[in-house]
Parts: structure tokens; sequence; C-alpha cells
């Protein structure tokens, strides 16, 4: 059936990836050798650029930037017995059978889209969309750190990276034990729990 939005989305899929394609070119970055391993596809840095996620910039030598700010939350749960429970990302896989694993710091990391400012709104929208979890998790803010380096996800690129960083925890009723999963278009991210010290 024709669909004159999905028309539109993708000629302006098509648009976006021609423009990025340039600029990589320019730049000699060698994203033929995306999609291998642990890194992203040519199509993830496209679709961040559309969701306004990403910006590509000059840095002061001229070499090009990838721009990203994200929410980092820690997400605490303390049960009944006095136990402490961290969620952590266990790992990524993709539709394609790749398996990722990444030693993050964090137990989950949502990109803020352009415009977008590090509140309790955000936080609540990385709960939702990550774990599924509803409603507004209160959340205490603890500061933002600031970093350039290699993009992980985009080998070759160089990363300036702004983390905003919050703590939450769970309820009784948001808890689920056997961990959370999160379904992508391309991968599902896996999420579990570790027993840490009651301070934290």
């Amino acid at each position: 059936m024709f669909s004159p939005d999905a028309n539109q989305e993708n000629a302006k899929f098509e648009e976006t990836k021609r423009a990025v394609v340039s600029v990589l070119l320019d730049h000699v970055i060698p994203f033929e050798n995306w999609g291998k391993g642990s890194a992203k596809t040519l199509e993830h840095l496209v679709q961040e650029v559309l969701a306004g996620e990403t910006t590509l910039e000059e840095g002061p030598a001229g070499e090009l930037v990838r721009q990203v700010a994200v929410a980092c939350v820690d997400v605490y749960y303390h049960d009944p017995s006095g136990g402490s429970w961290k969620l952590r990302e266990e790992k990524q896989v993709f539709k394609d059978g790749r398996v990722r694993r990444r030693a993050l710091a964090e137990s989950i990391a949502e990109k803020l889209k352009a415009g977008e400012i590090p509140d309790q709104d955000l936080v609540t929208r990385a709960l939702e969309e990550e774990l599924g979890i509803e409603g507004e998790v209160p959340s205490v803010a603890k500061g933002a750190h600031e970093v350039t380096q290699d993009s992980p996800s985009y080998p070759g690129l160089k990363m300036k990276l702004v983390q905003h960083r919050f703590e939450t925890e769970l309820s009784e009723a948001q808890y689920r034990p056997e961990g959370y999963v999160e379904h992508q278009a391309d991968k599902d991210n896996y999420f579990v729990w570790e027993r840490v010290e009651a301070d934290k």
C-alpha cells in the first residue's frame, strides 16, 4: 500500500545519508569497516543525526567530531532483607547475531535529543524507553562531565561526550529480579542486577 509519509521518511533518510557520507569522506573516516565486530553501522549514525541525537562538527584542528550528550542513570533497588542492587547492561544482541558487551559504569545511558533538557523528565523517558518502567521515578542529579575520546561505536571518528549523571531507586513494584530487555529495531539490550554495598 502506498504511504506518502513512508516515502518522505525514506527520502529524508537517503538525503541525510548522502550528507553524512560526504562529510565522512571529506575527513577520511574509514566508515567502510563499520558494522563489524562491536561497531555500529553507517545507517545507525544517520539515524542518530536524523533524531537530533548526534551532530558532526569540526574540532579545533579540523578533525571531525561526533557530538553527543547523554543522561547516565544509575538505577538501584533495596530489597526488604537489606540487600542493595545496581542495574547494569549485560549485553547488546544485534539482529544479525553479533553480540556487543560494554563495561559501562552507569546502569543506562540515554542520548539527549536536540533541545532536550537533562532533567527529571529525561530520566523518566530513559527508564520508560530502556526498561519499560512507566511513571515518574524520583531521581537525584549528580552533575555533568565532558570527555573527548575515540568513538567506540564508530571507529576512526572522534567523540565529544557530555554525560549528565543521575541516580534513582526503583520501588518493589517496579523491580524485576530477572532484569529487563529493551527491544529495538536493530538489536535487543539486556540489563541485569548485581549486588552492591549498601552505601552505594
